[in-house]
């Protein structure tokens, strides 16, 4: 009888304790909801935008196997004579790279095949357009099947990225400043970013303002024609953020 008057003794104490410690826990959510919803916030976006001038061009062309005044110029051979144009001009053999072997039957006018040719499509990196007339002077245009311009970028493109999201995030915060200047209000703390969009723009590799050189056949051989650089587009690099602030109360403002 004695230890079911301690049981009930204790139950009864559980009991008073978990409903004071839920009424405490209702107290503190209640206070932090009403301080959260008393909280006064602004969003402003934030912009910035930089044009640059690309100084890395890629440029495209492809070799074939061929026979002239009965000598017959391996792919082999004509690749030996690409890596030492490369050379001359300054730049390492890592910047001439394959990027597709491409191999074809020809058939005559009775469809009998006559042989078996084969080509190498090649990628080279150079440091801005002027490196194109100096490689193309160092390189026989028999070599050369075909040449174009395959893309524009800029070396340092990530560093200015990272300068753009600076300058994105200052002009957001004056911004806000800005605005609640006008009704006598002070910016607080950041509540808030996110990332709208980042967009790269290159220019365009083909037509009249993306090729500067291509290839032209003609019956002393195959040559190329130069096209006017002066419209080369820039890369537009655009960043654009969405910041939220705090607003201040009055009484914090007049401290």
């Amino acid at each position: 009888m004695k230890a079911l008057k301690i049981l009930l003794l204790i139950a009864i104490v559980a009991v008073s304790t978990g409903n004071a410690q839920s009424q405490s826990s209702l107290q503190t959510t209640q206070q932090t909801t009403t301080h959260t919803s008393t909280i006064r916030k602004m969003e402003v976006i934030g912009y910035a935008t930089v044009n640059l001038t690309p100084n890395v061009v890629y440029v495209s062309f492809s070799t074939k196997e061929f026979t002239k005044l009965g000598k017959t110029y391996s792919l082999e051979d004509q690749e030996k004579k690409l890596k030492e144009a490369v050379k001359n001009i300054g730049y390492d053999e890592k910047n001439l790279q394959v990027m597709n072997l491409i191999g074809y039957s020809t058939f005559s006018m009775q469809g009998e095949e006559n042989n078996y040719e084969k080509s190498r499509v090649y990628l080279l990196k150079l440091k801005g357009i002027n490196c194109i007339d100096k490689f193309l002077a160092n390189i026989e245009m028999k070599y050369l099947n075909n040449f174009s311009v395959e893309s524009y970028d800029h070396d340092d493109i990530n560093a200015e990225v990272r300068k753009l999201q600076v300058s994105a995030f200052e002009r957001g915060r004056d911004k806000a400043d800005a605005l609640l200047a006008l009704y006598g209000e002070k910016r607080g703390r950041v509540l808030d970013i996110q990332e709208v969009h980042r967009y790269i723009t290159y220019p365009v590799t083909h037509g009249k303002k993306g090729n500067v050189h291509h290839l032209v056949s003609m019956n002393e051989g195959t040559k190329y024609m130069e096209m006017p650089t002066n419209d080369l587009q820039d890369i537009k690099v655009e960043y654009q953020v969405k910041l939220v602030f705090e607003i201040l109360e009055n009484d914090k403002n007049n401290k």
